[in-house]
């Protein structure tokens, strides 16, 4: 049971208003008994690793695609979900592609997918994207999903507005093509000036928070720089 349970699968984040000298004996202290797999030494940053569920593929096998579930809610509340199953997307971490199609489904500007379900009294709100998490984005796949909240007109015409999504998609898709000549560029210069704002002027973390997001970021499955460790969810 304990046989993964080793130094190089772990990482450690330690803060505190101490002086180093005493934060790093604590430390010694307290994980020194944990085993190592490897030599000392032979582990390095650059060295890069594969999650062991990548060769497996996908999670979800083809027969249990394209199913509709139907849930009743504990709130007086309507949601309509559409996901998909994608390749994991945690290797493009700098480019971001799913915030750059979050952004562009979820918009709610003029000519956007909620301006014109609302325009139909259908629905009220409209989100899309990638979970944080590991359910939502593993090492081995990622969940693309697109949430809706429904009118009580809305889910009547649930189905037309599962068309209006697909055609929305069909429109981006199109926008894609080389013929068309891509996605707007300004867009994602635009995301990211937002992205670089958001992080620059965030607020700072308690502690208890900071030490979490650092060490996840630290996961050896994210091959994340060590320079990039503090920005690269967030940039």
């Amino acid at each position: 049971m304990l046989k993964h349970y080793y130094a190089s699968n772990m990482r450690l984040v330690v803060m505190g208003g101490y002086p180093l000298d005493y934060l790093q004996k604590q430390v010694v202290k307290i994980f020194s008994d944990v085993r190592s797999k490897d030599p000392l030494g032979c582990y390095n940053w650059e060295q890069r690793n594969e999650s062991p569920m990548k060769p497996y593929g996908m999670p979800l096998a083809e027969s249990s695609l394209r199913r509709i579930f139907y849930v009743a809610p504990v709130r007086d509340r309507h949601s309509l979900c559409v996901t998909w199953q994608i390749p994991p997307q945690i290797e493009n971490w700098r480019a971001k592609p799913c915030d750059y199609l979050a952004h562009l489904i979820g918009h709610e500007g003029k000519g956007s997918l909620l301006a014109c379900l609302k325009s139909k009294s259908w629905a009220s709100g409209l989100s899309a994207g990638v979970g944080d998490d590991g359910e939502g984005n593993s090492t081995a796949y990622a969940l693309f999903t697109v949430t809706v909240q429904l009118s009580e007109e809305g889910v009547e015409h649930w189905k037309e507005v599962v068309s209006e999504l697909y055609r929305y998609i069909g429109m981006l898709r199109h926008g894609c093509s080389q013929e068309a000549g891509g996605l707007p560029q300004w867009i994602y210069e635009e995301l990211r000036s937002i992205y670089e704002v958001a992080h620059r002027y965030a607020d700072e973390e308690p502690p208890e928070d900071f030490v979490v997001d650092l060490v996840e970021e630290m996961s050896p499955c994210f091959n994340t720089p060590p320079a990039r460790l503090l920005d690269a969810s967030g940039l």
